[in-house]
């Protein structure tokens, strides 16, 4: 359940946000940094939880 109500669930929230990362160095031996998305979870929030009435396959 969600804050003890057993019909609610936490669902997870997410979002993306764009970090630097060393991926190897040059001909001079600096590094070299290339950006990627990487996914951050920041919190939560409870729906209705609808597990009983969802076909299960």
């Amino acid at each position: 359940g969600c804050l003890g109500s057993p019909d609610k669930a936490c669902v997870r929230l997410f979002y993306y946000t764009r970090v630097l990362r060393v991926t190897g160095c040059n001909e001079k031996g600096v590094y070299v940094y290339d950006y990627f998305w990487e996914k951050v979870s920041n919190g939560c929030v409870c729906i209705k939880n609808d597990r009983q009435t969802m076909p299960r396959g």
